[in-house]
């Protein structure tokens, strides 16, 4: 302790009544035991509602060097840090979570480096956490490292020893919640001081309940990692108005306007055995042609927001998140590979494309690849420099998690893997053989291939166990005549990627087949690929030219969301031509800015805003309510009458309140509950030909009842010859 002569340790709490007095206890024992010339323990209360309070009172008559500051309401734990922090009189500052979860005593580690280091941060050797709370500490990693640049084992570890001048250095704080101590850390690695780690026990809580995987905490914890990253960012003010449209345009009324039919009422079924059953899967939900299932990454992916919430808007917070990061990155990406006005351009008109808000705000698997693609690309080429290899092993990554979200990113196998073995054999290398770069240029391909088989392995596993069925069921659809693939024929190829490239456009911008969008999509594809050569950002040229010809081989319909792995291109290459007109004509600026707000002004007029609410959701979850009425809690048969929907959706809402009909596999009840979903004069439960009815035998309408706007929900029951009771 000769090192340190005076000492405040503070200690964050909330309804803590169970664990301060000992934690406390043990801290004093332990300063003690140092001998500093003074010191002070604070005692954060923030907002408790429970004893702590008086037991820490009961602390100070025993011992005044211990203080308490109480927060008049619950702000969270960054602000309960950051009063600590403003409150804390000595030359060096400790804190420590106040649940006993880390022992006090290895204080001793720390004081073992100073004065070398003036910031000493602990890491948790071992977790001794939920599942659930350990994935979020790795995202919050991830999330720091993406926004910030923060590489640290454990940022939120909440042990650390830190000198005052560094505070009031950093200090003050703007954010005051869960990503304080990233701001404070990041602020800490901005000015220059090198941070020690040091590992320390991390013991299993045993008295109160922990709130950091409260989802409002969560929540407010992105948000303000957003607002952080705009702070320090101070000079992109038009990105902060960008962010928080594209943020408005993807959650403002999420719930009224969801999507939500029987493929999402599958998804909502395998989500609720998860977390209510604990029933895994290795497979995702089946493709639309082919016969073939997905992986089931997209399941894990969203899980966790459908773990917080319990409700489908869950998984749609989810996608809506992915397409704020996609607004986020498509700037990030070509700020670097153009400048800064084309980040700017390209996130403004890509956060407000109608068709691309529109696929922000649902729950599907296809939703997310769009922001997987882009991420992958860049990941792929990354320059020389510090975490290369992990980049692009990253990019493979992303591809494995591509291949699982729709099958028709299978296309972009050969793209990640060129632009990997283009930017490996492209570094520069002075005095090296052809033989190096092709050696340099392969390794790279073959990271892409190791990180594949990470971001594949859940459903590779599946695949492997069960002897590759659905990727020998995709090799013959792809292959049998008349399948997925032409025959090559050049010129049809030609006129055909002419055709795609025009349709990309007309799809993104949600335009007419007309000559202006053929001329806005030709003229923007020059540009931009003549801006790209200019700035040899090949990795654009080969995702787009390679992407469109392999994708112009497809002969089977064509839904607008199979373009999802080039939506970015039309923004970006947009972009990148303004780019470069901004730096070379002072008069185009004006004219820039101006095409961008008729754009976004063209986009609004196709915003879901103009449209009323569907309300999908209450209304499904109204007549599945009926049903469980009309069942009088007594088992039941199930039927759908409809026009192409599945019943997955009421499925889902009757096994969340425990009455999931009967199969009729298994038993015919005495009463069927029918949906119609058609016009009442087409509806005739009786005698319908879908087989839940045929099975039931001949019935008759004990009750019907009509739920808004004009589901008709029926009650059969086994015909009889008697005549019933009026």
């Amino acid at each position: 302790m000769s090192q340190i002569k005076t000492l405040s340790v503070f200690f964050p709490c909330y309804n803590e009544e169970d664990n301060i007095a000992n934690t406390v206890s043990r801290a004093v024992d332990v300063i003690k035991s140092l001998k500093p010339d003074d010191y002070e323990i604070i005692v954060v209360d923030d907002g408790s509602s429970d004893g702590t309070a008086t037991i820490v009172q009961s602390l100070i008559a025993k011992n005044p060097k211990i203080r308490l500051i109480r927060h008049d309401h619950n702000r969270g734990y960054g602000a309960a840090l950051k009063t600590g922090f403003s409150s804390a009189k000595f030359d060096w500052i400790a804190f420590t979570d106040s649940d006993g979860q880390f022992n006090f005593q290895e204080i001793n580690k720390f004081l073992d480096h100073v004065p070398d280091y003036q910031v000493i941060a602990g890491y948790r050797k071992k977790r001794s956490d939920s599942k659930f709370r350990r994935m979020m500490a790795f995202l919050l990693r991830v999330w720091g490292t993406i926004l910030f640049g923060l590489n640290l084992k454990d940022v939120d570890c909440g042990f650390k020893l830190i000198k005052k001048s560094v505070i009031d250095k950093i200090f003050p704080l703007v954010t005051e919640s869960a990503i304080t101590e990233t701001e404070m850390m990041a602020k800490i690695h901005s000015a220059g001081f090198p941070i020690k780690q040091i590992g320390v026990a991390h013991h299993s809580r045993t008295e109160g309940v922990q709130t950091g995987g409260n989802f409002r905490v969560i929540f407010k914890a992105v948000i303000e990692s957003l607002k952080l990253f705009l702070h320090f960012n101070p000079s992109s003010p038009i990105l902060a108005a960008i962010l928080l449209a594209a943020a408005w345009l993807r959650l403002f009324r999420i719930r009224d306007y969801l999507v939500f039919l029987g493929d999402e009422g599958r998804d909502m079924l395998v989500w609720f055995n998860m977390v209510y059953k604990g029933e895994f899967t290795f497979l995702g939900p089946t493709a639309s042609v082919g016969g073939f299932y997905l992986g089931p990454i997209y399941y894990y992916l969203a899980l966790p927001f459908y773990y917080l919430i319990r409700d489908p808007v869950g998984p749609a917070f989810f996608v809506a998140l992915t397409g704020i990061l996609s607004v986020w990155l498509i700037y990030y990406v070509c700020l670097n590979w153009f400048g800064k006005t084309a980040g700017l351009l390209a996130a403004w008109t890509y956060g407000t494309a109608a068709l691309i808000i529109r696929y922000s705000r649902a729950s599907w698997n296809p939703n997310p690849v769009p922001f997987f693609t882009l991420l992958g690309i860049y990941l792929a080429a990354a320059p020389p420099g510090k975490f290369r290899y992990l980049k692009i092993i990253g990019a493979g990554i992303c591809l494995g998690i591509l291949w699982q979200l729709h099958y028709l990113t299978l296309i972009l196998t050969p793209i990640y893997l060129l632009i990997a073995f283009q930017k490996g054999y492209s570094l520069p290398m002075q005095g090296v053989s052809l033989s190096e770069k092709l050696r340099s240029g392969g390794i790279a391909a073959s990271l892409i291939i190791l990180g594949w088989i990470i971001g594949f392995s859940p459903f590779l596993a599946f695949e492997i166990y069960h002897n590759f069925p659905n990727t020998r069921t995709v090799i013959e659809f792809v292959t049998r005549p008349g399948g997925g693939v032409m025959n090559f024929e050049l010129l049809g190829l030609v006129r055909s990627v002419i055709r795609n490239t025009a349709r990309l456009y007309q799809t993104v911008l949600s335009w007419s087949d007309n000559p202006l969008t053929h001329f806005v999509a030709y003229t923007t594809v020059i540009a931009g690929t003549l801006s790209g050569l200019k700035q040899k950002r090949f990795a654009l040229l080969i995702w787009f030219y390679l992407g469109i010809t392999i994708f112009s081989l497809y002969q089977g319909s064509i839904s607008d969301y199979y373009y999802g792995f080039l939506f970015p291109i039309p923004f970006i290459f947009a972009a990148a031509s303004a780019q470069y007109l901004w730096n070379l004509f002072s008069a185009a600026k004006p004219l820039i800015f101006l095409l961008a707000a008729l754009l976004t002004l063209d986009q609004s007029k196709r915003w879901f805003l103009n449209q009323d609410p569907n309300r999908l959701l209450h209304q499904t979850e109204a007549v599945s309510q009926k049903v469980i009425n009309l069942s009088k809690n007594r088992p039941f048969n199930f039927a759908l009458i409809t026009g192409g929907n599945s019943d997955h959706a009421y499925r889902y809402f009757l096994e969340i309140h425990q009455s999931s009909p009967t199969p009729l596999s298994s038993q015919i009840t005495n009463q069927l509950i029918a949906v119609c979903e058609k016009p009442e004069p087409q509806c005739q439960p009786l005698g319908n030909p879908i087989w839940e009815i045929a099975g039931f035998g001949r019935a008759e309408i004990d009750t019907q009842e009509t739920v808004p706007p004009g589901i008709t929900v029926y009650r059969l029951i086994h015909y009889t010859n008697e005549e019933r009771p009026e």
